[in-house]
């Protein structure tokens, strides 16, 4: 009884211990933990770069948009996809899972649609949390095959404790291994965001004669338009001259009577001396 429960807290302690390696070296050659029966349990630690591609473009179209943005969307291959896709008349925003291993050549064929603006290309490098999640795996699928070893010679209690350690374990590989595999997809197919516009083309259809013409009314317009702001300019300050006139004229004509006023008070006085 008492080697059976040494022999459990022995396989915990190994699940701590595989786990504090997990995190602390993860990018080490290898690291090999030995267990009582000489049996391996091999942490890979080297592992490859893990990176997710992330590519937002805007295209712009200017012939036959609505066939293009057909041509396009049939462009990409039989094990790709779109996550998204919304069209209209005039625009299109569509996303593409493409397979990493042919990105760049995706990217490229973009320009046989449109004219290619604002293309944005981000990389994010997984590399460390993905390997943490396999190293933890390991740990914990080591742990799981002890208990089940101790698991035949346990008692009532012990197998209590085992089974609600082994489902545990079972809830924290089924997290983990399903969080790596969402990497494993995103990693091997890049995720593309295209916004598709509609841009109409500038067409010359005018000759010299019709250009000259539009030139002469242009310049007529510019003379018209002149004089019109002078206008507007005489109307505006017209009220100011206006009261400015009638103030000086008062003035004036003040000043006038006045004067006759003075001249007459003069000859009255004249005579008397």
């Amino acid at each position: 009884m008492k080697k059976l429960l040494s022999l459990f807290v022995f396989a915990f302690l190994l699940s701590l211990a595989l786990a504090g390696c997990s995190r602390d070296h993860g990018y080490q050659e290898k690291e090999t933990v030995s267990d009582e029966d000489e049996g391996k349990v091999v942490l890979q630690s080297t592992p490859n770069r893990k990176i997710i591609y992330n590519v937002t473009v805007d295209l712009y179209i200017e012939w036959n948009f609505q066939e293009k943005v057909n041509d396009l969307i049939e462009s990409i291959y039989v094990d790709e996809w779109t996550d998204y896709l919304s069209i209209s008349d005039s625009q299109a925003y569509i996303i593409f899972r493409i397979k990493t291993q042919r990105l760049d050549a995706f990217i490229h064929t973009l320009s046989d649609f449109g004219e290619v603006r604002n293309l944005t290309k981000k990389g994010t490098d997984i590399s460390l949390q993905y390997q943490d999640n396999e190293n933890r795996i390991i740990s914990l699928e080591s742990e799981r095959a002890r208990l089940v070893e101790l698991f035949e010679d346990a008692d009532m209690a012990e197998i209590i404790q085992i089974n609600k350690r082994i489902s545990e374990i079972d809830k924290e590989l089924g997290e983990l291994k399903g969080e790596n595999a969402i990497f494993d997809s995103l990693i091997d197919y890049s995720e593309v965001k295209v916004s598709v516009y509609n841009e109409t083309p500038d067409i010359e259809t005018e000759n010299y004669w019709d250009k000259l013409k539009k030139t002469f009314n242009s310049g007529i317009d510019a003379f018209v338009k002149f004089f019109e702001y002078i206008f507007l300019g005489i109307v505006m300050v017209f009220p100011f001259l206006l009261l400015s006139g009638a103030a000086v004229g008062t003035t004036l004509l003040l000043r006038k009577v006045f004067k006759k006023k003075k001249r007459r008070s003069e000859s009255i006085k004249l005579p008397d001396e």
